[in-house]
């Protein structure tokens, strides 16, 4: 746009900046160690120079740094010519039993770019591990039937590990050398 003072005047346009927008991840956190969880950053047009976008994490119902590790003005950087970049968080992993939890990841600012006033895109940390459930034993009983009436045949149930709630096991009798209903 600009001219020297030996050529004619022209008025510059200045070219429209590309818009930034970064998408969602789900995926499962693991249960050890790190999983990264890449989120693409895409550019309504490719970048006219090396553009950069800054970014930062808060936290959802995921917190780091016990759920992931938190950034502060990360900055993402596109080549000439390019609509996208990639940008990676460090999910950590365990064994504990919890539900699916949320962190987000904002675009803050840009040289070069327009930030999208869209939502910013979201972390689903998937939970993949699961409680053991309990073993159900059953106890044998022998004891005489007596000689008249009935007599109660008290069955214990035992759970492999303390029950967590309320849990509730379905029964039922089969025939053996007895037969019901006589016996």
């Amino acid at each position: 746009g600009i001219t020297s003072e030996f050529s004619a005047c022209v008025t510059g346009i200045q070219p429209a900046f590309p818009t930034a927008t970064i998408n969602n991840v789900s995926q499962n956190e693991g249960d050890s160690g790190t999983t990264n969880f890449t989120f693409t950053i895409t550019l309504s047009q490719p970048a006219t120079g090396t553009e950069t976008v800054l970014y930062s994490t808060a936290d959802g119902t995921a917190a780091a740094p016990g759920d992931y590790t938190a950034v502060v003005g990360g900055v993402a950087t596109f080549a000439p010519g390019a609509t996208t970049t990639q940008i990676t968080i460090s999910v950590n992993g365990d064994t504990a039993v919890e539900g699916n939890e949320t962190f987000t990841v904002a675009l803050t600012g840009g040289n070069g770019v327009n930030i999208s006033a869209s939502t910013p895109g979201t972390g689903a940390i998937q939970n993949d591990d699961v409680a053991a459930l309990p073993i159900v034993s059953i106890g044998n009983v022998s004891q005489n039937e007596g000689d008249t009436g009935t007599t109660a045949f008290n069955f214990t149930v035992t759970l492999s590990q303390p029950a967590t709630g309320t849990e509730t096991v379905t029964y039922s009798t089969g025939d053996g050398t007895a037969a019901a209903p006589g016996d």
